[in-house]
């Protein structure tokens, strides 16, 4: 019995091995909030590049004097090669034209789109709350979606939603119509 107790309180008074059970405690733990805090600020830094692409998207179509579908599709690619660095697959984009009256109503003049449902002619739009008091107006609005992976699945299970949308009007004096964009 003596030399139970013996071992007992030298098992308990021993420090030998404090280190290398703090160490496996706690690495796991530093490595998932280090891994989780890299897979966040990419989420983040792309978040940023898409609102960018999203903005050039619209400034390049709204600069425009004639458009066609293709010439709304280049613009597209724009913003894939502004975006290749940061995805694995081709970005989903629209770019619609929404004229809205003198009563407010908005209705869609013309859309592309990838990816994305292309929203047809004269089919009404739902404007955002900062936009609803406008009148007389011609709008580009361009949005885009992207599935974000994560490099850690630990920490962000799957995939999520990131998108943006930015909006312009036509820099010309009357709004450009897209030939072929309403087929």
């Amino acid at each position: 019995m003596k030399h139970t107790s013996n071992l007992l309180q030298r098992f308990l008074g021993s420090t030998s091995g404090v280190g290398t059970v703090e160490f496996a405690v706690t690495v796991p733990i530093l490595l998932i909030l280090y891994l989780g805090g890299v897979d966040l600020t990419r989420a983040v830094t792309f978040s940023h590049k898409l609102q960018n692409a999203t903005t050039a998207v619209n400034d390049l179509v709204s600069q425009s004097t004639s458009l066609t579908k293709a010439d709304v599709q280049k613009t597209f690619d724009a913003a894939d090669v502004m975006l290749a660095r940061y995805r694995t697959s081709l970005i989903n984009i629209r770019v619609t034209t929404v004229r809205i009256d003198t009563a407010g109503v908005a209705k869609v003049q013309w859309s592309v789109a990838r990816g994305m449902e292309r929203l047809g002619a004269n089919s009404n739009y739902k404007l955002s709350p900062h936009l609803e008091r406008l009148r007389d107006y011609t709008l580009v609005i361009t949005e885009t979606k992207h599935d974000f992976l994560p490099i850690m699945t630990y920490v962000f299970k799957t995939s999520f939603d990131l998108s943006a949308q930015a909006q312009g009007r036509f820099r010309g004096r009357d709004p450009v119509f897209c030939k072929d964009c309403t087929s």
